[in-house]
């Protein structure tokens, strides 16, 4: 693979190119670095309307998606959301390439 020291700020690593032949890449170590996953940044998102909402509708949600915590919430309705937003993706792709009936 490459190596990488303590202070780097670049790894090189073993590449091959169109024609089979292995050469070295250097790559920076902020390239290699999210800075914030799709996952993080709904869930931020859910636990800031989480904090809105009302003690009632908090238990319902709760409820709803079997957790025990606020943190377990948000980790699961960030789940379904970005789960939500790629079966849309899909089927709007998808709805060019169908026949209609």
């Amino acid at each position: 693979m490459g190596e990488l020291s303590a202070s780097a700020e670049k790894i090189t690593v073993k590449v091959k190119d169109t024609n089979g032949v292995e050469k070295d890449k250097e790559l920076e170590i902020k390239n290699l670095v999210p800075r914030e996953s799709e996952f993080e940044g709904t869930r931020k998102i859910c636990i800031v309307e989480l904090n809105k909402m009302g003690e009632d509708d908090l238990r319902q949600y709760m409820a709803k998606y079997e957790a025990d915590s606020v943190w377990e919430l948000s980790a699961k309705m960030a789940n379904f959301l970005i789960d939500q937003q790629r079966k849309a993706n899909t089927l709007a792709k998808l709805k060019g390439w169908l026949p209609t009936p």
